[in-house]
């Protein structure tokens, strides 16, 4: 693909030349030309197919994501300054799962107000991070949200009563704008990780 720069006969140009095998396209304010697109003969893999529908749920998703007035200024707001556009920053978003990179127990001594951090983060930014403590036998003993505890990505939980139950599994469960979600548990043993 190509760019055109100060060329009075193709700028601004759309659709395809030389019966079509050349296509002219705007993006951002510029002229891109490039090759016609064309279509494979040979069969797609299940690997292919499962991409093309993870693709189009996240074409669908950006559509509707920018039908929000909220949302889509958000990601215009994120698109700012790149030369990506807030549909892009909306497929991007549903394509790219949130990350959690760790748990930490340090100040976490199963008391009341004690505080179990997560360090979470997603490409555009995270709806929300919840931690679950939950017994061996998965009976949930309390859960709620944590709430950013710095400007960047990390979030903290703090204790709303005490956890006497043994053996603890803390869990962190992030959820970004796009649905995408994201969990990951830790042991808790006296107050440290397993």
């Amino acid at each position: 693909m190509a760019i055109i720069k100060d060329n009075v006969w193709v700028e601004g140009a759309s659709g395809a030349a030389r019966k079509g095998s050349i296509v002219y396209r705007q993006r951002m304010g510029r002229t891109l030309v490039s090759g016609r697109p064309s279509s494979s003969s040979v069969p797609a893999t299940d690997r292919q197919i499962a991409h093309r529908e993870r693709f189009n749920r996240a074409t669908v998703y950006a559509k509707l994501a920018l039908q929000n007035d909220q949302l889509r200024e958000r990601y215009e707001d994120a698109a700012a300054g790149t030369r990506l556009s807030a549909y892009n920053m909306a497929v991007r978003d549903s394509l790219k799962a949130p990350k959690i990179e760790t748990i930490s127990l340090d100040e976490y001594d199963g008391t009341t107000g004690s505080r179990i951090f997560v360090l979470a983060y997603d490409d555009f930014e995270l709806k929300s991070l919840k931690v679950r403590l939950h017994n061996g036998a998965g009976n949930t003993l309390q859960e709620g949200d944590a709430t950013l505890a710095d400007d960047r990505a990390l979030y903290a939980y703090t204790l709303t009563a005490d956890v006497t139950s043994t053996p603890v599994y803390a869990t962190a469960i992030a959820e970004d704008h796009a649905g995408n979600v994201t969990e990951y548990e830790v042991e808790v043993v006296s107050g440290m990780p397993g």
